[in-house]
C-alpha cells in the first residue's frame, strides 16, 4: 500500500508541478536562445560595416510584424 501511495504521489507531482515548471523553464530558454542570436547577428552585421537599412531589414526579417522597428520613426 505504502508503495502505490508514493508512486501515486510521485505521478501528481509529476503531472501537477514538475512537466509545466519544465515547459515554462524551456520557453525562458528559447527566448533567451533568440535574444542572443539576434544580438550576435546584429554585432556581426555592424562589425562587416552594413548599412543601416540592411541591418534594420535583416533583424526585422526575424520579429512579427506588429512589432518591427523602424529608423525613421526615430529620427524625429
Amino acid at each position: 500500500a505504502v508503495a502505490l501511495l508514493t508512486t501515486l504521489y510521485g505521478v501528481l507531482f509529476a503531472r501537477i508541478i514538475f512537466l509545466p515548471a519544465a515547459t515554462k523553464i524551456l520557453q525562458r530558454e528559447e527566448i533567451v536562445r533568440f535574444r542572443n542570436y539576434m544580438v550576435a547577428e546584429g554585432l556581426s552585421l555592424l562589425a562587416d560595416r552594413k548599412s543601416p537599412r540592411y541591418i534594420q531589414d535583416r533583424m526585422n526579417s526575424y520579429l512579427d510584424p506588429a512589432i518591427h522597428f523602424d529608423i525613421d520613426k526615430m529620427k524625429k
